[in-house]
């Protein structure tokens, strides 16, 4: 009985994960369009299943420089299982011109799996920039340059470089006027090969947002300002054990983008209430039989790609037979997938039924698609309504509305009785209050300035450092919250700003003059104990390779989260 148990338990588990995770096999190039005689990588992946009797594809127009490279990946997210097997290879091409690399197969029991061919251009050029300045830089990458209101574009700020670059730091980002901004958490962030102005570079998406524009016209994208560490490759500076790489760090910029906004056509249909994008509709009724004694529910649960917060209610029309109300929200909520925010908006609609008979309700929703640059309307359920006499003569809604009339409506009065006024303003409780307000004002005034006035007076480089544990603080506080949402990126990127500000304030030294030499030496300087130093200098090196690399271990983010506490704690007690 226990291994018959076991076996149906194991079998039920089986096939709730197939049903969960579909079985897939995927080709990924890490570029479209290369330089000759450079090289790139191409994988195969099978996710959700293990296979075997891999058979890769012919790579005749290109020189294999490594592989098959065989991965292994299982992950369990949300209690959904998962599992990623790859076999990769390095190739160089033979020339230039346009290429096909074909189907990779592979064997899932016994069923055979085909990945889909890619497509690859080899183009003359070179792989090195021409100048320092070219070497590296960050655009910002609308998926679109035109739009419609409301219409969602996803705007990726891109890293392009020929040299190594070990961190990031984003140090101000645009308002985005004239658009509402959400951003994206899930993005594409694996390395991919491109060619500008003929030259090869390393992308890497950095950050992911989604615009929505609330005006037609031209709108600006300002910048966004940026602090990059480049590896030094020519310093030959003996490293301690975790900075072996001597880093520069190099402000940078983001061009301003414009992005061009149309209004929406004229002449919408009746039910068209601001939703701009791909949606869909789902609805229902609670019941197909009522009587007139009750009231009837329509729900109408609307998806889509734009903004959900721009999509109101649309027009319910039925027959006269029904009084509706006004419709109430039950659901508005987003989330992403695939790269895109998508939205969910549910009304209900409380309908009561005047007289019986038979009725049909035939909601419909209507949007604006962008990709068409039409109107569509969906229609796709007609409810058949029975209406059966009630147990009352007229509707509940009819009488509560006759009895609202009887008890707060009242017939017009035609005479009015005028009595004596109570006692004068002069002397009152009013009249003193009003005379004392102004005196109080002024002394306050007089107060204000004075503390203004000795504030003034403090020594600013005096001020500032005695604040530095302060504002250091309250960065770490907001990093706490980042934490306990598992929001990784946030947080340690709030913890590299707590440390660093902590040593500009502490200092009184400006953020451009910050490297990670000097700090070391002027905390030296404070006789800071060296294994303060040496566990500051750590944090804020983790700090910058989470960054970079995408870390999201709730672990380590707790574990430097309370070394930060205690290294900022101790260097304070130290200095004071």
């Amino acid at each position: 009985m226990k291994r018959s148990f076991l076996t149906i338990l194991l079998g039920l588990c089986y096939f709730t994960l197939s049903a969960q995770n579909e079985v897939s096999f995927e080709a990924f190039v890490d570029a479209k369009k290369i330089v000759a005689d450079s090289y790139f990588e191409v994988s195969f992946t099978l996710k959700n299943a293990e296979g075997d009797q891999f058979r890769p594809p012919s790579f005749r127009d290109f020189i294999v420089v490594a592989g098959p490279s065989r991965s292994m990946r299982r992950s369990i997210i949300n209690g959904q299982r998962s599992m990623e097997m790859g076999f990769s290879y390095t190739l160089q091409p033979r020339k230039t011109g346009r290429f096909t690399i074909g189907s990779a197969s592979i064997t899932v029991d016994g069923k055979n799996y085909k990945s889909e061919p890619v497509t690859l251009e080899v183009v003359e050029g070179r792989t090195s920039a021409a100048s320092e300045e070219q070497a590296f830089f960050v655009r910002a990458v609308p998926s679109t340059a035109e739009a419609y209101i409301g219409q969602q574009i996803n705007l990726n700020y891109k890293l392009f470089t020929t040299v190594d670059i070990e961190s990031y730091n984003i140090i101000e980002e645009s308002d985005y006027p004239g658009f509402y901004a959400e951003d994206l958490t899930r993005f594409e962030t694996r390395t991919t090969k491109e060619i500008v102005d003929r030259v090869q570079y390393v992308s890497r998406t950095l950050k992911s947002v989604a615009l929505y524009p609330q005006q037609a016209g031209k709108l600006t994208v300002d910048p966004m300002q940026l602090q990059l560490g480049v590896v030094i490759e020519d310093d030959r500076r003996p490293g301690n054990f975790f900075f072996s790489r001597p880093v520069k760090r190099v402000p940078t910029s983001t061009p301003p983008i414009e992005l061009f906004v149309k209004p929406l056509p004229p002449n919408p249909p009746v039910t068209f209430t601001g939703a701009v994008g791909r949606y869909s509709m789902n609805s229902r009724v609670s019941r197909s039989t009522i009587t007139t004694d009750d009231v009837l529910s329509v729900v109408l649960t609307i998806t889509g790609t734009g903004d959900v917060k721009r999509v109101q209610a649309p027009e319910l029309i039925v027959d006269e037979a029904f009084e509706v109300y006004d419709p109430n929200v039950k659901e508005e909520s987003t989330f992403e997938l695939s790269g895109e925010v998508k939205g969910r908006k549910s009304f209900e609609y409380l309908l009561v039924p005047k007289k019986p008979g038979q009725y049909k309700i035939r909601p419909a929703f209507s949007y604006f698609d962008p990709e068409t640059g039409e109107y569509a309307t969906i229609e796709n359920s007609v409810y058949d309504i029975t209406i059966k006499q009630g147990t009352q003569a007229a509707s509940p809604a009819i009488s509560n509305l006759e009895k609202l009339e009887e008890d707060y409506l009242h017939p017009i009065k035609t005479t009015a009785k005028l009595k004596k006024g109570g006692t004068p303003f002069w002397g009152s409780d009013l009249f003193w209050i009003l005379y004392i307000l102004p005196i109080l004002g002024m002394l306050g005034i007089a107060g204000y300035r004075q503390i203004r006035k000795r504030r003034l007076d403090v020594d600013p480089v005096l001020l500032r450092r005695k604040q530095a544990e302060k504002v250091a603080r309250k960065r770490l506080e907001t990093a706490n919250t980042f934490l306990t949402e598992n929001k990784a990126r946030q947080f340690y990127d709030e913890i590299s700003k707590a440390m660093i500000g902590y040593v500009c304030n502490k200092l009184n030294m400006p953020l451009s003059a910050i490297s990670k030499d000097n700090v070391k030496s002027e905390l030296e300087k404070l006789e800071v104990a060296p294994d303060s130093v040496d566990r500051f200098m750590k944090i804020l090196h983790n700090c910058e390779m989470a960054l970079f690399a995408g870390k999201d271990n709730a672990e380590a983010m707790q574990e430097t989260y309370d070394n930060t506490l205690q290294v900022l704690a101790g260097i304070e007690t130290k200095i004071k």
